[in-house]
């Protein structure tokens, strides 16, 4: 359940008529369990995340088994219904505390996301779809696309049967695939490069926690 509701934005608030969801349940078996709290020029990444999405979503959700880990962040939090099936249950857990139709989903170990990409793709999700998912490189990235609330119940189907993997909704739920000519007809082609990282590895986190700088003294 989530323990805490936002007061309602002010209709003139710019933001958008969405909700976002941030999964950090994820178990790190690469790096550490607690990598969204790994510091990326001077900030925790989950803080980072929620800086941008705060300020592009009306009501912004952290999907967490380990809420206390991330009180800083002053957000509302969900907990899995049942733990260990990965994003998927955190993703329908998430869907079905929320107070919109359509939800951005992302990961709390993403340390790049862009307002302009958000808002684009926010654009994308017409009411013929259940999920937009980018493939900015011919691969899906689940963890940065929107999903409707009426794939609760295809959700929980494949859920209850052992389904966890989020690409087996394809064939019941109607996905519209962002491809990287789509990302370049709207002048997007820049941002690529960085919006979809998360951070996996050691030798991810070492190459990326000083991007901002190094970029910031070459163009100085």
């Amino acid at each position: 359940m989530i323990v805490k509701q936002p007061p309602m934005e002010p209709a003139d608030s710019g933001k958008l008529k969405a909700s976002c969801l941030i999964l950090a349940g994820g178990e790190g078996k690469r790096l550490t369990p607690d990598k969204p709290l790994l510091d990326i020029e001077g900030e925790p990444i989950v803080g980072r995340v929620a800086r941008v999405v705060t300020s592009v979503f009306e009501q912004v959700v952290l999907v967490t088994n380990t809420p206390e880990k991330y009180r800083f962040l002053g957000l509302p939090h969900a907990r899995d219904e049942r733990p260990g099936c990965g994003p998927l249950m955190g993703i329908y857990s998430g869907l079905k505390q929320i107070r919109h139709d359509v939800a951005f989903v992302c990961g709390a170990d993403m340390p790049f996301l862009r307002e302009d990409l958000l808002r684009a793709e926010f654009d994308a999700i017409t009411d013929e779809f259940d999920i937009v998912v980018p493939y900015p490189r011919g691969l899906p990235e689940f963890l940065h696309g929107y999903y409707r609330k009426r794939c609760l119940k295809v959700m929980g189907s494949n859920l209850d049967a052992g389904l966890f993997k989020i690409e087996m909704l394809r064939d019941r739920c109607r996905i519209r695939r962002l491809e990287r000519a789509w990302f370049s007809a709207r002048g997007l082609d820049e941002v690529l490069e960085t919006a979809f990282v998360n951070i996996n590895t050691l030798q991810e986190y070492q190459h990326w926690r000083g991007v901002d700088s190094r970029r910031k003294a070459a163009a100085e």
